[in-house]
């Protein structure tokens, strides 16, 4: 298990290392390639420093910033903001409504002034769920996406494999991740579909060889508008005849704590208690309770690699006999184009399965096409 520990705080390693890096690298001179697109400018006032560049994100502290004469972007906190002012309209969804238009100022450290048809609007920046780029600015496929289900992100996965030869095989691997996030609500759904046959010869005709599925639904209610603190509520649903079971769920709830460095990094612990209900094909149910530790990490690298992993550890409870579970994934998403990207995962999963010829423990790595809004 350490091994997966290691790779769940990887992301905050590398974190380390680069802060290590920027900071020594901080008199250097700026980057000349910036990743924004040539055009409309925004300008931000800090200290007396006038930045030019794209507001790329806000939050309740502070505003993301991404210069034109860099890659990447900047967080400002609003109390050092002098003045703001955008040539770039935004799409900004806030109490449930929602405006575009142009930032026209900062007013007090904590209004921002918007400027649409000649007149002005106040908003509150605490009470903004989403902050996008609007169609008007960038017409792409990816942003009118965004601009039409603003709450809501996550991908589609597929991957197949024909083998041809000595033994005919057919695989096929269908996943997705689909989140939605408002205020201080948060609600995951993951789901995934394994099916893979074999040809045994031209008489028997093909063999299943891997018939599972995985449905995975995830709340979190976040205690305050840093979203840090929270409650949270899991339900997993799982099915795989090659090992035996016909259906297995383990709801869980409590408490956890998210940490959330920078933008393009957060670490989230959680701990709790829940129940794991076995319904097996051959060997009978079985049912017990258990405590719940999960933790879950994110990463983006340069040109927008992005690191996910995920484990939880579910041991028995005043059980008959020792039980658990145990499951971690790790994803490396390389992007192909807005939309599109290729996804190298690796799982591994263990349990105490009560078929002996069958086993504990399971790794599998797929590399599969993805589908990201």
């Amino acid at each position: 298990m350490r091994r997966y520990l290691f790779l769940l705080f990887l992301p905050l390693i590398v974190w380390g290392a680069a802060e290590d890096g920027r900071a020594a690298d901080a008199n250097a001179t700026a980057f000349s390639d910036s990743s924004l697109r040539p055009g409309r400018t925004d300008t931000v006032v800090v200290k007396g420093a006038v930045l030019q560049g794209q507001v790329t994100g806000l939050t309740s502290q502070y505003l993301s910033f991404s210069l034109i004469y860099g890659r990447g972007s900047i967080e400002i906190a609003y109390e050092d903001i002098d003045s703001l002012s955008t040539e770039h309209a935004y799409h900004i969804f806030y109490k449930g409504r929602e405006t575009v238009g142009r930032i026209g100022g900062l007013y007090d450290h904590r209004w921002l002034v918007i400027e649409k048809a000649g007149k002005k609007e106040l908003i509150d920046v605490e009470e903004i769920d989403r902050f996008i780029l609007s169609v008007q600015d960038d017409d792409s496929f990816t942003n009118k996406l965004h601009n039409l289900i603003p709450f809501w992100s996550g991908n589609l996965d597929l991957g197949i494999e024909i083998d041809q030869g000595g033994v005919n095989k057919r695989k096929l691997d269908i996943s997705g991740r689909f989140e939605y996030h408002r205020q201080l609500d948060r609600a995951v759904v993951y789901g995934s579909r394994e099916l893979d046959t074999q040809e045994v010869n031209s008489t028997s005709g093909w063999q299943e060889t891997k018939d599972e599925y995985l449905v995975n639904l995830e709340g979190n209610h976040f205690l305050t508008r840093e979203h840090r603190e929270h409650l949270f509520l899991i339900v997993g649903l799982e099915r795989d005849a090659i090992r035996e079971i016909q259906l297995r769920s383990y709801p869980a709830g409590g408490a956890g704590y998210k940490w959330t460095p920078t933008e393009n990094f957060w670490l989230m612990l959680q701990l709790g208690v829940g129940g794991v209900f076995n319904n097996y094909m051959t060997y009978g149910r079985e049912y017990y309770w258990a405590a719940y530790t999960g933790a879950e990490s994110y990463y983006t690298f340069l040109y927008g690699i992005v690191l996910r992993s995920r484990l939880f550890y579910m041991p028995s409870v005043g059980h008959s006999r020792q039980s658990w579970l145990f499951r971690f994934s790790a994803s490396l998403t390389f992007p192909l184009s807005n939309l599109f990207a290729l996804k190298f995962t690796l799982k591994d999963v263990a349990d105490n399965n009560p078929s002996p010829d069958i086993g504990n423990n399971k790794i599998t790595t797929t590399f599969a096409l993805s589908f990201t809004f």
